[in-house]
């Protein structure tokens, strides 16, 4: 409500570190909510839902871990026109273009760490302000692309954007693709 974030949605409800989370979406197969500020280091976590509260479980917290979004093996990745840049027939009845050497993209993820300014907790990110990350490098297929810029996506909760050149010096093809931020490392993903 106005830009912020519930403790709850729909009955369900995340502690981490014994502090509410704040919950951004609910399915019957998949909560995404955002933890608290909490410590790095090991941390519970408990769910509950109408049904009752889950057995507690232990977490890692990072202050940075970064990930891509994806669609099966590839990394969410769009253009500046928002249009879909994954290779054609990854959804059915969908027209897609695979991204190509030289093409500027956008790649989503999430655990990009801190932005400066700091972003507000428990908020949706405000579009007033760009909430940016730097020192993102992203490598595709071994090769450094030039990013252009990494930021909190304005509406959202918690997903970033970042902006990159695929090196014009790769043929065309699928290639693994990898984020790093203060030497922490993404998965790999295929671009």
């Amino acid at each position: 409500v106005n830009g912020v974030l519930p403790a709850s949605l729909d009955g369900v409800s995340v502690r981490v570190g014994g502090l509410p989370a704040y919950v951004y979406y609910v399915s019957p197969t998949q909560i995404n909510a955002l933890a608290p500020n909490v410590a790095a280091g090991p941390v519970t976590v408990t769910v509950t839902t109408p049904n009752g509260t889950s057995a507690q479980v232990t977490a890692q917290a990072q202050t940075l871990q970064p990930a891509f979004f994806q669609w099966s093996a590839y990394a969410v990745a769009t253009r500046p026109d928002y249009s879909l840049a994954v290779k054609s027939g990854t959804f059915q009845g969908v027209s897609t273009t695979p991204a190509k050497p030289g093409d500027a993209i956008i790649l989503w993820g999430t655990g990009f760490g801190p932005t400066s300014p700091a972003a507000p907790s428990g908020q949706v990110t405000p579009s007033n302000v760009v909430y940016s990350v730097s020192g993102v490098t992203v490598k595709v297929g071994g090769v450094a692309a030039t990013v252009y810029g990494a930021a909190l996506t304005p509406g959202t909760a918690g997903l970033y954007q970042i902006a990159i050149e695929i090196p014009s010096s790769l043929a065309n093809g699928d290639y693994a693709t990898v984020a790093t931020i203060g030497g922490v490392s993404s998965p790999v993903s295929t671009l």
